[in-house]
């Protein structure tokens, strides 16, 4: 999560309507406007369009990772400690808007909302075998499994190094490989590269992307092709907000052995702070979703855009 120094109040986070059995406050409405992203002609995608949402509650927003629940369903993390459940609406192979939003708190194992000081949750990733999810957290720096959104945190996975990472500084972005390892990449760079983080309960391996430019990690997930995407922001108070997504191919070493950019939006385009990115299957098509973090600021705003993986 980038923290800006700008002038403002931040929204009020506090829950909304009657909550369901699973935890979540009753869907409400989200009002959206549609925007234009278009991908690179010639590329691996094709812009399948873009919303802005409006917030229909005060605790919308904060969006910092995403997965898929179903085809139409995508479930994401604030980092205020929120489970965000949108339902989208998707026609002809197009977002068109979304129907519906939700939320529910991030509990801890025993049940209860974390507190200010463990919630700052950054990326999700879901299990689609088992349904099972895990989130990574910044400030106490950290992986949750949940069974289920909503419900209490199944497990808890740490690595000694990581209680040394700055706060603003630690697992960022957060991918469910093929054979079911978790790939955690850090925010702060090493050097030139990134650390990744690759294993489990059972321990971990470690990985690294190679750093190109101003460009920081936020989320990270893989496609049915192999290939590792991840989405990249750089920020400036004079440039504002950039974006960049590149995916990546690794064969036995630490390093990747390809690697490609795929989609990139300066400050010009408004795309805003993109921070989660989540592909999924549907009709038997290959879908991408970015979704960008409005900080519970008044002058961002939370924007969806989706993409066809056609390459």
């Amino acid at each position: 999560m980038i923290r800006l120094l700008l002038a403002g109040v931040l929204c009020a986070v506090s829950l909304t309507g009657s909550a369901a059995e699973d935890g979540f406050s009753s869907p409400l409405p989200a009002a959206t406007r549609p925007m234009r992203f278009e991908a690179p002609p010639g590329g691996p995608l094709a812009f399948r369009g873009a919303v802005s949402v409006r917030p229909p509650f005060a605790a919308f927003g904060g969006l910092s990772g995403l997965a898929m629940e179903t085809p139409d369903t995508a479930i994401g993390v604030s980092d205020k400690g929120r489970w965000l459940r949108l339902k989208l609406r998707i026609e002809g192979g197009r977002l068109r808007g979304v129907e519906e939003a939700s939320e529910a708190p991030l509990l801890d194992l025993s049940g209860r909302p974390w507190p200010s000081g463990g919630r700052d949750a950054e990326g999700v990733a879901r299990d689609e075998a088992s349904g099972r999810l895990w989130v990574s957290f910044e400030g106490w720096h950290r992986l949750q499994a949940y069974d289920a959104p909503g419900g209490p945190s199944a497990a808890i996975l740490e690595a000694p190094e990581w209680a040394g990472f700055s706060e603003n500084g630690g697992l960022e972005a957060l991918a469910l490989a093929p054979d079911g390892a978790l790939w955690a990449i850090r925010e702060a760079a090493a050097g030139d590269e990134f650390p990744i983080w690759v294993g489990g309960a059972a321990g971990w391996s470690r990985k690294h992307l190679p750093r190109r430019g101003p460009f920081r990690p936020t989320d990270a997930d893989f496609g049915p092709d192999g290939w590792l995407y991840v989405s990249e922001r750089a920020f400036s108070f004079i440039g504002g907000f950039r974006f960049r997504l590149r995916r990546f191919r690794w064969g036995d070493g630490a390093a990747p052995v390809a690697e490609e950019e795929v989609l990139s939006f300066g400050v010009e385009s408004y795309i805003d702070n993109i921070e989660a990115v989540t592909i999924w299957r549907r009709d038997d098509r290959t879908y991408l979703l970015i979704a960008s973090d409005d900080n519970f600021f008044l002058l961002q705003h939370t924007v969806l855009a989706m993409y066809e993986v056609r390459g």
